[in-house]
C-alpha cells in the first residue's frame, strides 16, 4: 500500500502507472479512494489513474486536526508533484471535492509554472 509523506500527513495513494493521460480521481464525503475502483479497472488500459485517500478517510492517517478544503487542495498539489505529475489531463471530484478542482485551477503564484 503506497504512502506520502506530504504537508505533514501520511496520505495513501494508488497508482495505476501507464504512459498515458493522468485522470486524478478524488472521493468524495465518507468515502475514499475504493468507490473508484471500477473506474480504475476500466480506465488503467488507457490512461495513468491515480487515486488518493484524503486526511481523515481510508488509509491516509488522520492526526485529529481541522483541515479546510485548501489543505485537501493542497495535498493533491503535493500528491501530484511527488509522483512527477505536472499537469493532471483530467482531474475528477465529487461534490464536495470539487472545491478541491477549483483550487487546483487557482494555484498560488509560486506554482503557477506548473500549470501553464
Amino acid at each position: 500500500m503506497p504512502f506520502a509523506q506530504l504537508n505533514g500527513q501520511k496520505i495513501h495513494y494508488r497508482d495505476s502507472g501507464g504512459r498515458g493521460p493522468v485522470v486524478v480521481l478524488s472521493h468524495g464525503f465518507l468515502m475514499d479512494s475504493t468507490m473508484f475502483d471500477s473506474q480504475v479497472a476500466a480506465l488503467s488500459d488507457k490512461f495513468r489513474v491515480i487515486t488518493w485517500d484524503e486526511r481523515g478517510f481510508g488509509d491516509t492517517e488522520y492526526d485529529g486536526k481541522p483541515f479546510t478544503y485548501w489543505d485537501s487542495a493542497n495535498d493533491c498539489l503535493a500528491l501530484m508533484t511527488h509522483l512527477g505529475v505536472w499537469i493532471p489531463l483530467f482531474l475528477v471530484a465529487c461534490h464536495r471535492v470539487a472545491f478541491c478542482r477549483c483550487a487546483l485551477h487557482s494555484p498560488p503564484p509560486n506554482e503557477c509554472a506548473r500549470w501553464c
